[in-house]
């Protein structure tokens, strides 16, 4: 039963749990993916929220809102010159200030694993000029984020999922 309504539905022991950032919460807190304290996952839900919103409070609103193609088009470059800077701004700054390949302390969390899904999500979705110049613009001019990815994208059990998964299903 969808407690909330709708999907996705985590159920656990019999009890379902309802919403996407609660779920990879509670995930991340049994697979011990949220940092070293309770600080270190204060600091890992500050930036899954913050790169939750980057996607999902504009993206998907922008793709899915029934925008005409050139609407869509503008919209997207408005995005990409007005949105995101201060948005990958504040990612930068936390990604800088530990700059070793985790956005949180020495070891995956559940932050790192969430800003690589986001950024999968984006060249999966976006029109393919649009996702390389958010590449380009934020992602390979810095060196934190690119280490983050790819940490992510090197982890074994990762690297074993991207290379089995089945292309996702779009427009469903």
């Amino acid at each position: 039963m969808a407690i909330t309504g709708a999907l996705p539905i985590l159920e656990v022991d019999g009890r379902p749990l309802g919403q996407s950032m609660a779920i990879g919460r509670f995930v991340a807190r049994e697979l011990g993916l949220t940092g070293a304290d309770s600080f270190d996952a204060a600091v890992c839900d500050m930036i899954t929220d913050t790169t939750n919103e980057i996607f999902f409070g504009k993206v998907v609103a922008i793709l899915y809102g029934g925008l005409s193609e050139e609407e869509q088009a503008a919209a997207i470059d408005k995005y990409i010159e007005e949105f995101l800077p201060p948005q990958m701004a504040i990612l930068q700054k936390l990604a800088d200030k530990n700059s070793n390949g985790y956005f949180v302390g020495k070891s995956l969390t559940w932050a790192d694993i969430y800003f690589f899904s986001v950024f999968d999500q984006m060249s999966l979705n976006l029109p393919a000029d649009k996702y390389d110049t958010i590449k380009e613009k934020f992602v390979l001019k810095s060196e934190s984020f690119t280490k983050i990815l790819e940490t992510v994208k090197s982890n074994p059990g990762i690297a074993k999922y991207l290379e089995n998964r089945s292309p996702p299903v779009v427009n469903a």
